[in-house]
């Protein structure tokens, strides 16, 4: 189902920073014919997006490479050409907001920020907190929001663009998913309640934070977008199954929208002002990207490369915007410059993958050679045995060359070999890594 699937992927983030990466399980064993599963090939997904004008934006997300997560960051400077950052951290970045073209903050299982648009730094975030959106109104005020051990919601705030504190929220809520401020004081959080029902969240001191009455028949929200101080827009899932828009046009009094049938779920909401809206979302078959000119009617507009989802969307002005997500396991980035028509555009692949998931058996005595293959990342690449999964050994009498990663060599013992092995690339500053768990069987 959808909805346990959304919240599967919501899940992922508050697993990551409260017990860490967890390592792919697999069969080990020292003797032939053992089973092994090979790990899972990596997917990667785009889930929040930025901009500071139609040429600067930055999108963050994440891949998934035999459990473990790396994140990612892509940026363009002309609107079109997306290139990887480097990130400070592994883990996972599900919302970013940028202020102006080179002061950013990014959040997931951890937070990370840039001053000149390409060096991001770590920055530390309140212990047992997963965040899920961030919304920043200048260089050093941003609220990030999202979900603590306990499964309540959690709402941090900077007031110096670096230290972080958490916030107080009224009881009876369960995670947040999205954060809208106009300025230093006013912000909406959208989220569910502990009894999964959508949730409203406002603060008119910066601080102190009072729920909302929202329509009835919310799942949840999970996007919101304010223009001012009292007209915001919201999207998520109505009864459980269908897409959900909801309006304020005084602060405070929430009232339903119609949204197009067909769409299943509603995931991000960009406003220019009080009557242009882009949303995103998904799917079966129908246009995840929804528009508005007057506020209240939305109409479908179609990319033309469909994805399964879309999650983020960061519009300019009433022409231009951009909408992040995954398409086949892989990223996705669609654009208008006219407000109606949408583009994809090229997805670099931002953090090396190492895309050999099985390698072929061997005998015992004869002659073996086989090459790992890797994508993504700046080449060349390096190669090397790690632990993890299994030791960090080959069958006795392979082994590993590391420039070129080929396993060679006559094996003189028999058995099944699970081990992990990382590639490194030559990205700068910081060098991008990932790791694969493999087996040979040797008969």
């Amino acid at each position: 189902m959808l909805f346990s699937w959304k919240r599967r992927l919501r899940v992922t983030v508050a697993i990551s920073v409260l017990i860490g990466t967890m390592a792919w399980s697999a069969a080990v064993a020292g003797s032939a014919g053992a089973a092994v599963v090979p790990p899972p090939p990596p997917s990667s997904t785009l889930r929040g997006v930025s901009c500071a004008d139609a040429t600067h934006c930055f999108a963050v997300g994440y891949t998934t490479n035999a459990s473990r997560n790396n994140p990612i960051i892509l940026a363009t400077t002309d609107g079109s050409n997306w290139a990887s950052q480097a990130v400070p951290s592994a883990g996972i970045l599900t919302g970013v907001s940028c202020v102006d073209t080179t002061h950013c903050f990014a959040v997931g299982s951890g937070i990370v920020a840039t001053t000149d648009g390409s060096t991001w730094v770590s920055q530390t975030a309140p212990a047992q907190v997963g965040l899920f959106s961030v919304s920043c109104v200048d260089t050093t005020h941003c609220f990030a929001v999202g979900v603590t051990s306990s499964g309540t919601g959690a709402i941090v705030a900077t007031t110096d663009g670096s230290t972080w504190a958490s916030q107080t929220v009224p009881s009876g809520l369960g995670e947040f998913d999205g954060v809208s401020c106009v300025n230093t004081t006013h912000c909406f959080v959208v989220g569910e309640t502990s009894g999964f029902t959508g949730a409203v969240l406002a603060t008119t001191d910066g601080s102190n934070w009072v729920s909302q009455t929202v329509p009835s028949g919310l799942t949840f929200l999970d996007g919101v977008s304010c223009v001012d101080t009292i007209h915001c827009f919201a999207v998520g899932l109505l009864n459980v199954f269908g897409a959900a828009i909801v309006a304020t046009t005084d602060g405070s009094t929430w009232v339903s929208q119609t949204v197009p049938s067909g769409l299943s779920f509603l995931t991000g909401v960009s406003c220019v002002d009080t009557t242009h809206c882009f949303a995103v979302g998904g799917f079966n078959g129908k246009g995840p990207i929804l528009a508005t000119t007057d506020g209240s009617t939305w109409v479908s507009q179609t990319p033309r490369d469909l994805p399964f989802l879309l999650e983020g969307v960061s519009c300019v002005d009433t022409t231009h915007c951009f909408a992040v997500g995954e398409v086949n396991g892989g990223d996705e980035i669609e654009a208008t410059t006219d407000g109606s028509t949408w583009l994809p555009q090229t997805v670099p692949m931002a953090r090396p993958a190492i895309t050999t998931v099985s390698l072929p058996n061997g005998a015992k005595g004869q002659r073996y050679s086989a090459t790992l293959t890797a994508a993504g990342g700046t080449v060349p690449y390096s190669w090397k045995l790690v632990n993890g999964v299994g030791r960090p050994q080959l069958p006795v009498g392979l082994h590993l060359n590391a420039s070129s990663g080929t396993i060679s060599g006559r094996a003189t013992r028999s058995g099944t070999y699970v081990f992990s092995v990382r590639v490194t690339d030559s990205s700068t500053p910081t060098h991008l890594t990932a790791i694969q768990v493999l087996s040979i069987q040797i008969s």
